[in-house]
């Protein structure tokens, strides 16, 4: 048989600060954090994200994230570097 060892990152989790119930109202300008888990063996090195939106009315500001490096079974945010809506 054949091991495959590897990192794993799974959304556990994403907040949007300053939104009731983490809804975007019309005019709203927000952070958007994202937490995510390595549920796999081994580390995720220097992981960043890409947050884009393809609607007219969802507005992206800045879409990237660093998330730096995630241990297994490690879970992060992106809280000092969060992606704005």
């Amino acid at each position: 048989s054949i091991t495959v060892n590897g990192g794993r990152a799974e959304l556990i989790n994403f907040s949007l600060p300053g939104c009731d119930l983490n809804t975007v109202e019309p005019g709203d300008i927000s952070q958007m954090i994202f937490s995510l888990k390595n549920t796999g063996s081994l580390a995720l090195p220097g992981v960043n994200a890409v947050l884009r939106s393809y609607h007219e009315l969802f507005v992206v500001s800045d879409s990237l994230a660093s998330f730096g490096t995630i241990s297994p079974n490690q879970t992060v945010s992106n809280s000092t570097d969060s992606f704005m809506i």
